[in-house]
């Protein structure tokens, strides 16, 4: 385990793109420090990091993501 690391990683096998990093958070939910350290590092480094909040959010990013 790793402290922060979002909840979910998708990865299109057959796409170029980095893996997107999917956070799941209740409508009040906040993110911990370390949850913020690791958005935070990863999108410098380049990756696509996302919170949803409902499944409609959620769908909506994969969809994105996967066309």
């Amino acid at each position: 385990m790793v402290a922060g690391i979002s909840d979910l990683i998708l990865f299109d096998p057959e796409a170029v793109q980095m893996p997107l990093f999917l956070e799941c958070k209740t409508e009040k939910g906040r993110q911990s420090q370390s949850q913020k350290e690791f958005e935070y590092d990863y999108t410098q480094a380049g990756y696509e990091y996302r919170i949803f909040r409902n499944f409609d959010q959620f769908r909506e990013l994969v969809n994105n993501y996967l066309q």
